[in-house]
């Protein structure tokens, strides 16, 4: 993923957004401290609103690619309609909501809506820490996510410019999360390599975790509460 620059996507409930960046690039050992990054970007949610100069909203339930084909489910069979109105910020919280209603658009009716926010053309960093402080649903049809996708496909269309999930979370298995990287050819010839994090006994998602990558050149380190 040489060369790659990635925003990040977040959807369904966080918190306490913050990203760092080693200045130098250098190799760091896994015991590092924080004092030994650069902060170079950050979100606390401490006012009233998403602050749109450093996020974006994606709207509806697809996307049209560069040849006018529109694909349905954001690619991944999603049932849900993503909406502005499901995004708030409150007592230093960002809130995602996810709700069954009804909603259409010119492309067919779903029963379900949540939102989606992300960083394209806004803010994107080759090589960090990327870090926040989530908490998660718990129930079945959930599927949080906190992830980087390429500000650009220079490589060509997913996922031979790659893909890097911080966090996964399906709410029907609330101790354990996943953490990925999708790499190789364009689908459907692509590949992946993932592993779960499982919680100790009496913790889960559904409390407020930290969930870390750190990414330098030859090694992607994944974290959950240090």
């Amino acid at each position: 993923m040489k060369g790659v620059l990635y925003g990040v996507v977040l959807f369904l409930t966080v918190a306490g957004i913050i990203f760092l960046i080693d200045i130098e690039e250098k190799n760091m050992i896994e015991s590092q401290t924080d004092s030994e990054w650069n902060l170079v970007w950050e979100d606390e949610f401490d006012g009233d609103q998403l602050d749109t100069s450093k996020w974006n909203y994606d709207i509806g339930n697809g996307f049209t690619t560069d040849d006018g084909t529109y694909v349905s489910g954001w690619g991944n069979q999603e049932l849900q309609y993503y909406q502005k109105e499901n995004v708030s910020v409150k007592d230093g919280k960002l809130i995602i909501e996810a709700r069954k209603e009804t909603v259409s658009d010119d492309h067919g009716v779903y029963n379900y809506t949540s939102g989606k926010i992300h960083t394209k053309g806004k803010f994107s960093q080759k090589y960090g820490k990327f870090e926040a402080k989530i908490k998660l649903p718990e129930g079945k049809g959930y599927w949080p996510a906190f992830w980087m996708m390429p500000e650009k496909d220079v490589y060509g269309g997913w996922a031979a410019s790659g893909e890097i999930d911080i966090m996964e979370a399906g709410g029907s298995n609330p101790t354990k999360i996943g953490g990925a990287i999708h790499y190789g050819s364009q689908w459907p010839n692509n590949t992946y390599t993932a592993k779960d994090y499982h919680f100790p006994d009496g913790q889960s998602i559904t409390e407020f975790n930290t969930y870390t990558v750190e990414w330098e050149p030859g090694e992607i380190r994944w974290y959950v509460n240090g």
